[in-house]
């Protein structure tokens, strides 16, 4: 006969699961069943509503990955853990804030860029089970960095790989000038022939910058009863306090590194933007990473310029989009960034060219979650703080006075 319990051992039950090193597929299924019978308990099968908010919150955990699950509930381990997906939970105790005692802390830190990204699936159409798609969810760290593209999308353009590093120490990157020499013919038994690229040059990063989300205090009952709702918001916290701080740095940058042309009016129509693309290397402008940068009132003021001066088609092309949802202006993506000025005097509102040359230097091993479990205990509170170490430049060919990415300036 099954064992009937009560409202504790049917939590105690499902703190079991989540505390344990791993999370799979028959286990979430269980925790899914322990909290629907949970709540059925305590609130009665007929309040719908509150059953369908635990729906929906079950719903978001199941994207994101056990790690990020057990560490905004709160759990504590003696030991580190890590999950598939590369979430990895340690303790660091007696630890230390601005030369303060800090207490206990509980660090979050995602290694999904060192693990091999998997996802497999059956060969019917069932959603689960052995059977059914699989996939390794994100972690909490990723998920955020995607959403903080999404808000300042020049981070989005940029080029986040080639200068990703294992630590934040001073490093060099190589680059290098050579646009005369080509590729020759060579006769059967002829001699090597030497050419070397017109110059090499190192691209300098000094220790790489830490970024702090800053803390943000959280009461122990919202930290208890919240739990996944919770890392929704402070996911939410976190991209809007990095898009407007990390990325208006990288748009201050591009500001003062861009050469401008000059605009005599206040106002940007098709030909200026054509003038724009026009001063940019061609090799720049044909790359598939090249692009428009400007904050939504300028593409709103450039449409309205082109749809009412420019031919009567002109509408129904801007509201065209690319695979990923950006706006197309002449077959190229505009990627919107709050940071950017408006059109005005003395502003350069309109950036143009190859994204991939604006390189984002960081340490995604040491973008971490600290979870301030003493420090505020006082208080009754819980503080979440996210970290990450990154910088950003233009990277010019060996160089020199090569420009991949120019704007426009409204004088």
């Amino acid at each position: 006969m099954p064992e009937l319990r009560t409202v504790s051992d049917l939590l105690e039950e499902a703190r079991q699961i989540v505390s344990k090193d791993s999370f799979p597929r028959e286990a979430e299924a269980r925790f899914n069943s322990i909290m629907r019978l949970h709540d059925a308990t305590r609130t009665g099968f007929t309040q719908i509503a509150s059953l369908s908010r635990k729906a929906q919150a079950e719903t978001f955990a199941r994207t994101i990955d056990p790690a990020t699950l057990a560490f905004f509930r709160g759990n504590t381990f003696d030991e580190k853990v890590i999950s598939v997906s590369g979430g990895l939970i340690e303790r660091q105790h007696n630890s230390t804030i601005g030369g303060r005692p800090g207490g206990a802390v509980t660090v979050l830190r995602d290694y999904s860029s060192v693990l091999e990204s998997r996802t497999y699936a059956g060969l019917t159409t069932a959603q689960g089970g052995a059977d059914g798609g699989n996939a390794i969810p994100i972690g909490f760290i990723p998920a955020v960095f995607a959403a903080m593209k999404r808000t300042d999308q020049i981070l989005e353009a940029a080029n986040w790989d080639t200068c990703e590093t294992s630590d934040g120490r001073v490093t060099n990157l190589p680059s290098l000038t050579d646009t005369s020499t080509s590729a020759v013919k060579i006769a059967e038994a002829a001699p090597q022939t030497f050419a070397n690229p017109s110059a090499f040059a190192n691209l300098n990063w000094p220790s790489a910058t830490t970024w702090t989300s800053q803390v943000i205090k959280a009461s122990i009952q919202l930290d208890t009863d919240a739990g996944v709702k919770l890392a929704a918001l402070l996911a939410d916290a976190f991209r809007i306090r990095f898009a407007r701080g990390f990325g208006a740095e990288c748009v201050s940058i591009l500001l003062a590194d861009a050469p401008v042309i000059s605009n005599l009016l206040t106002t940007l129509g098709e030909q200026d933007l054509m003038n724009l693309m026009g001063s940019v290397d061609p090799a720049y402008v044909n790359s598939d990473s090249a692009g428009w940068a400007m904050n939504f009132t300028t593409f709103l003021a450039v449409v309205y310029a082109m749809t009412t001066v420019g031919e009567a088609f002109s509408a129904a092309y801007l509201l065209q989009k690319d695979e990923r949802g950006h706006y197309l202006l002449f077959g190229k993506p505009v990627y919107i960034s709050p940071s950017l000025p408006n059109i005005g005097s003395g502003n350069t509102p309109v950036l143009f060219g190859d994204w991939s040359r604006l390189l984002i230097r960081h340490v995604p091993t040491e973008a971490v979650i600290r979870r301030y479990d003493e420090l505020f205990m006082a208080n009754m509170q819980v503080g979440y703080e996210m970290l990450f170490r990154a910088d950003a430049t233009i990277m010019h060919a060996g160089g020199s006075g090569d420009d991949p990415i120019k704007g426009i300036k409204c004088t």
